[in-house]
């Protein structure tokens, strides 16, 4: 391993980041692995960062800050109902559904 130093941590972070490992910011992102490193390609998702030979990792506060620009960027009045994630669909009664979730 060289001696590489580290970069200091992004003072949001007051050095307290973690590493995110690919199932975290899957489950975080709610993206496919597909999608994940389609984003990362097209510049759209934070790069991974190597941990190792075969090991990688995402800071958890460039996915964190990911995720906060995503919330902010929904179309206005869409399905945010004020707690900075999507409600769920509704389902009216003409579409066969009874209007519950």
């Amino acid at each position: 391993m060289s001696n590489v130093p580290l970069p200091s941590p992004a003072p949001h972070t007051q050095g307290n980041e973690r590493i995110l490992r690919l199932d975290e910011v899957l489950s975080r992102t709610g993206l496919s692995r597909t999608m994940l490193y389609e984003k990362m390609k097209d510049g759209q998702f934070p790069k991974q960062i190597l941990l190792g030979k075969r090991a990688v990792g995402w800071a958890g506060s460039l996915v964190d800050d990911w995720i906060r620009q995503c919330t902010k960027s929904s179309p206005a009045g869409s399905l945010d109902d004020g707690t900075g994630f999507p409600a769920p669909p509704r389902v009216s009664a003409a579409s066969g559904g009874d209007g519950q979730y």
